[in-house]
């Protein structure tokens, strides 16, 4: 019997999992990329963290290894979207590679926002392979209006 505090797990049955896989995975070959409860697993490129403190928003992005000119920021009020090209170095003349694992692509990643930004004021600095997006959040009117009710 679980406490009254104790977080408990959901259990799927194995079968339940294998009957979803194979069903989804011919109408969708993308399926296998997500969880039982149909959110996308984190294997999205850029891996990003959102966060928002009283007056702004605040995007990271891990970007390792690609260079500024080849990342573009779009702000929007409600959203980021950051797209670029990455590309791994192909003149290796005279060697045997046993493995290639790292390719040349582009990338684009939406990320809505959980509040409404000042678009036109967001900056965007990358260091360390780390891409920083910060911007200010809009005010929203918090005015409080007393209204009267009439009886009809």
């Amino acid at each position: 019997m679980a406490k009254k505090n104790e977080k408990r797990t959901e259990i799927v049955p194995l079968r339940q999992v294998m009957d979803r896989l194979f069903e989804e995975s011919f109408l969708d070959p993308f399926s296998v990329f997500r969880t039982i409860d149909r959110e996308p697993v984190a294997l999205s490129f850029p891996k990003v963290d959102v966060s928002e403190t009283e007056k702004e928003i605040e995007v990271k992005a891990d970007v390792p290894g690609i260079e500024p000119d080849k990342i573009n920021v779009e702000v929007s009020d409600e959203d980021v979207r950051i797209s670029g090209e990455y590309e791994s170095k192909k003149e290796e003349k005279g060697k045997t590679h046993y493995r290639l694992e790292r390719q040349s692509g582009s990338f684009e990643r939406l990320i809505p926002l959980p509040s409404k930004v000042v678009s036109d004021q967001a900056k965007a600095e990358i260091k360390d392979g780390v891409l920083e997006i910060v911007a200010p959040k809009q005010e929203t009117s918090q005015k409080k209006v007393k209204v009267k009710v009439n009886k009809k």
